[in-house]
């Protein structure tokens, strides 16, 4: 049912990448917040060991210079090393993790990397900025100007309707609040001029109850950023709109028009998680039957469920009061009773009890997800095992991505001891493997997978951030076939996997 095209392979792989960015761009600020009290915490010596510390910062250079942020990875592997000698140089490690915060800044107003972008240029995109405040105002197309884009601006509700119509922006960023005309009516009246209704929409407001957001994604808006925000956050919402595909006008307009955008379905969501728990489903559809499947899922879930858009080939469904089994069996109950029923549909799901975390949720469900997919591909026999073992999703996903736009067929280790499972179980060709994961180290691996029939033993990759020459030698001693030091190229990986199964 998952049999995936080569070229919907490679773009799936591309958009791994893509949406790991977005991921990375967006939770950048927390993870380096995060980071400061951590190392805060220890040095005031409220905690013993920098375990914590040390991996965070092992993850961040290993995943940020995969996804264009060679800076960051380079202050990130420097900022490991200090903390990982003894005694701890404090202003060292200030220091660090302060270049680390403003590498995030100079990496992200480069030029981003091919991959990153789609067949739009984004940086010839303009921008429409309607605020009437003149130092935001100023402050915000400065930022934009830096990511790359043409910034042109108005003050009040009726001067940006004018502006709209004579410049015919890409993008519209729009306050609520102005003179003249408030942003809903402006909003309003861009979605009935036929030249702007698909120009996108992103409210930037100190409003930030639900009734105002749902105001706002009643009159078209795409997206919705609540005052104050952080910079990188937006330019991140930006590029996503940007690099989405048109509006095609042989599309059938009603299944997309009753689809919650990402944004109101967390919103929506998290509320519903407060007073009953849910199951929440991740569902791959294919492109060329996305609007029929949607139009199905539509018409037969029940009214409380929920129905999203999570990106371009992923439905996000939230299912209150079934469980996991109840919810598969109602989906392909609905997908089933399409005429003809759909192929390449892939589900992921998980349950939360009342008070679940959403986020939590979603990337439970995005394992599950690859989980399913490698299930229903088990019997394609003709396809070369590799088992992936990583304990950062995103990394893990991109790699995962990338191999089987190859062919090869994947199974996915979040830890040292589902990876020691699965090298069991699977009896893979090749095993890529990170060094620092929890409950049993890379090293740990190595050793059980040297000790094996020689007839069984699977060859290994290493794929690590630590990347000093202790670790390198120790990792071919105990008998690793390569190493790959993050970040790395995926396509470098897929050439020393073939290398290796030949």
């Amino acid at each position: 049912m998952d049999q995936t095209p080569p070229d919907a392979a490679t773009d799936e792989a591309l958009q791994a990448l893509r949406d790991g960015r977005s991921r990375f761009v967006a939770g950048f600020s927390q993870r380096h917040r995060a980071m400061g009290r951590l190392l805060t915490t220890w040095m005031e010596g409220h905690a013993g060991p920098a375990g914590p510390l040390r991996e965070s910062a092992h993850k961040m250079a290993g995943l940020a210079g995969m996804l264009g942020f060679p800076t960051v990875s380079q202050e990130a592997a420097a900022l490991e090393a200090i903390i990982t000698v003894e005694p701890l140089d404090g202003p060292a490690a200030i220091a660090a993790l302060a270049r680390m915060g403003a590498a995030f800044t100079g990496d992200l107003s480069r030029e981003m990397p091919e991959w990153a972008a789609t067949a739009n240029d984004l940086a010839e995109s303009q921008i429409l900025l309607i605020e009437d405040d003149h130092e935001q105002r100023q402050l915000v197309a400065t930022g934009l100007r830096a990511a790359g884009f043409r910034v042109i601006t108005a003050e009040s509700g009726p001067a940006a309707i004018a502006v709209a119509i004579a410049e015919r922006p890409d993008l519209v960023l729009l306050d609520i609040d102005l003179p003249g005309l408030d942003g809903l009516a402006v909003c309003r009246r861009l979605r009935l001029d036929p030249a702007l209704a698909t120009v996108p929409v992103i409210f930037c407001t100190a409003r930030g109850t639900s009734i105002d957001r749902l105001s706002a994604f009643a009159v078209g808006a795409d997206g919705y950023v609540t005052k104050p925000y952080e910079p990188a956050e937006l330019i991140m919402r930006i590029r996503r709109l940007l690099s989405r595909p048109p509006a095609s006008s042989a599309a059938p307009a009603a299944a997309e028009d009753d689809l919650l955008t990402f944004d109101l379905f967390v919103s929506a969501a998290r509320e519903t998680l407060t007073e009953e728990p849910a199951c929440l489903v991740l569902m791959r559809v294919p492109t060329p039957h996305a609007a029929f499947i949607i139009a199905g899922l539509t018409s037969d879930l029940r009214r409380r469920d929920l129905l999203g858009r999570y990106d371009d080939n992923h439905l996000v469904v939230l299912m209150p009061e079934y469980s996991k089994s109840e919810a598969r069996a109602e989906l392909m109950a609905i997908l089933t009773a399409l005429k003809p029923p759909p192929e390449g549909v892939a589900m992921g799901m998980a349950d939360a009890a009342i008070g679940g975390s959403v986020e939590q949720l979603i990337e439970q469900s995005d394992l599950a997800l690859a989980a399913d997919r490698v299930a229903r591909a088990g019997g394609q026999v003709a396809k070369t095992t590799l088992v992936i073992a990583d304990d950062d999703p995103d990394v893990l996903h991109i790699i995962d991505a990338r191999l089987r736009a190859e062919g090869f067929r994947t199974v996915l280790a979040l830890d040292g001891q589902l990876a020691l499972e699965a090298i069991g179980k699977e009896a893979p060709a090749v095993v890529i493997l990170d060094l620092m994961l929890p409950k049993l180290s890379g090293f740990d691996i190595l050793k059980h997978v040297s000790a094996q029939p020689e007839a069984l033993r699977p060859q290994v990759i290493v794929v690590s951030a630590r990347g000093r020459e202790d670790d390198v030698a120790r990792a071919f001693e105990l008998g690793a076939e390569d190493f790959l030091t993050k970040p790395f190229n995926p396509d470098e990986l897929v050439a020393r996997v073939a290398r290796l199964i030949r």
